[in-house]
């Protein structure tokens, strides 16, 4: 599955925005230059065959790879508990501000694990690591904003 992906990432490459997106994003080398438009609809053609396929064998060699996965983790229908691990691990990953606020913003799981979710985020807002921190900071402002 992973291959095709990386084909169909490949053929919608598009130059001019992968120099646009690269300005925007500074020491990431290995962005396409895919429309987000492409990799939602990516994402929702990967949510409705094997998701859990791709998240195994996902490699980040594209930015985009990242950026999807982050759109299928958000949009697994699956409880928090199960989601919980799988965030862990992308939190990891992420290394710039693209890919940190495009994973919260799908990470409707949030919405519905209140309690859950200000215990888990306690670690992200204490960490001393740039993209942890703004991973915390950007789901507390998406999520829980009205709840102070």
């Amino acid at each position: 599955m992973i291959e095709k992906v990386k084909e169909e990432l490949l053929s919608f490459k598009d130059e001019k925005y992968q120099v646009f997106t690269s300005s925007l994003i500074p020491n990431v080398d290995n962005i396409l230059g895919v429309r987000l438009k492409e990799l939602r609809r990516i994402a929702k053609k990967i949510l409705k065959n094997d998701p859990f396929d791709f998240l195994a064998k996902n490699d980040d060699e594209f930015m985009e790879l990242t950026i999807i996965e982050a759109m299928v983790i958000g949009n697994l229908k699956t409880d928090f508990l199960t989601l919980k691990p799988l965030i862990e691990k992308f939190v990891l990953k992420i290394n710039n501000w693209s890919t940190c606020d495009t994973f919260c913003s799908n990470l409707k799981c949030f919405n519905k694990n209140k309690e859950q979710g200000k215990i888990f985020l306690n670690k992200y807002l204490n960490s001393n690591k740039e993209f942890e921190l703004r991973f915390g900071f950007v789901i507390l402002l998406k999520y829980f904003i009205n709840d102070f």
